[in-house]
């Protein structure tokens, strides 16, 4: 219940972004985040969405240091990733992880689910 609970509070926020960006109100509360936790926190949220026969991966390492963001987005941003990944992986694995590149993180999601059809990932990571 709590899950489902955190999962619709996550949709609402996510409409209300939506209409803020729209509107050009949107605001980032830059403070100190902690990717480590971030990804913990969302794993475990997403852990019940996962298939019985996928496993989640949490690679992140305590190692990263920590950076200047909005965390409520950071959650926001993997929740919709992971959450992804969980719709489309039916077996194997979905693994988050992160690398530090010259003062800057890279965080990948990687899974063996049914993939994104080639004409269309242009469009998308464009």
């Amino acid at each position: 219940i709590i899950s489902s609970g955190h999962r619709l509070a996550s949709l609402v926020n996510d409409i209300l972004d939506a209409t803020s960006i729209r509107e050009s109100r949107f605001v980032l509360k830059l403070e100190q985040v902690v990717l480590k936790d971030v990804a913990d926190s969302v794993c475990a949220a997403i852990a019940p969405l996962i298939k019985s026969k996928v496993q989640l991966i949490n690679d992140i390492s305590n190692e990263l240091p920590s950076f200047i963001g909005d965390d409520t987005r950071m959650h926001q941003i993997l929740t919709n990733l992971l959450g992804n990944s969980s719709k489309f992986t039916s077996k194997g694995t979905i693994r988050l992880w992160a690398e530090e590149h010259r003062h800057h993180l890279s965080i990948y999601v990687e899974d063996t689910g049914i993939g994104i059809k080639q004409d269309s990932q242009a469009e998308i990571f464009d």
